[in-house]
């Protein structure tokens, strides 16, 4: 990948959400939604996913579609005008959605997970990770095909992540706790004060 002009690393720093990386998803036509699915299931990714501003979105595609156009010059496969960064949308309220996705199985019908790793840079054993844990995500940017529509655009595979701050979920992770109150002296009594204990030295074993 290093020689193939086709592929530009890029990476994003900040907070996660829709993190799939313990276990891939893919769309259930079904429940017309993606859900979690084994390894070797036809269409299986793992994934994560990001937000950027208005404008931080707009210099992202703009990145994308500018590496587009130099690779459509030279590739005479790339016969459609630029299509779309799949895996980018547009949300309502003007920030933009980011999702970076690694087939489950590679092209040699090989199992490839993503490598994750922890904020010492050891790899992270826990990737049950919540919405807003923290870190970075290291993907390549590719021309390829939309499948559905045929048209060109860019692709966003994810290669790895580095979480330094992870957020967990439990049985009690809807629940917000609260600190319990010291009791109170139901008699007033002043605090009593705390005995003094004096240092002794032994100069001996004393047996």
């Amino acid at each position: 990948m290093a020689n193939n002009k086709d592929f530009v690393k890029d990476s994003y720093m900040g907070a996660f959400k829709w993190i799939h990386l313990s276990k891939p998803f893919a769309f259930n036509s079904m429940e017309g939604k993606s859900v979690p699915v084994e390894p070797n299931t036809a269409g299986a990714k793992y994934s994560i996913s990001w937000t950027l501003s208005a404008e931080e979105g707009a210099a992202f595609e703009a990145k994308c579609k500018e590496h587009f156009e130099a690779r459509k010059a030279e590739d005479k496969k790339i016969k459609t005008d630029f299509g779309a960064v799949h895996g980018l949308k547009k949300n309502e309220d003007s920030t933009w959605s980011v999702t970076a996705a690694r087939k489950s199985v590679n092209a040699k019908g090989e199992m490839a997970g993503v490598p994750v790793m922890n904020e010492y840079q050891d790899p992270m054993a826990d990737l049950d990770l919540w919405d807003g844990s923290i870190g970075t995500a290291v993907f390549s940017m590719y021309p390829a095909p939309n499948p559905s529509s045929g048209k060109w655009g860019i692709s966003l595979n994810l290669l790895k992540v580095q979480i330094t701050e992870a957020v967990h979920g439990g049985d009690d992770a809807d629940f917000v706790k609260v600190e319990r109150p010291q009791p109170k002296d139901p008699f007033n009594l002043p605090p009593a004060e705390a005995a003094k204990t004096e240092e002794v030295e032994y100069d001996e074993i004393p047996f």
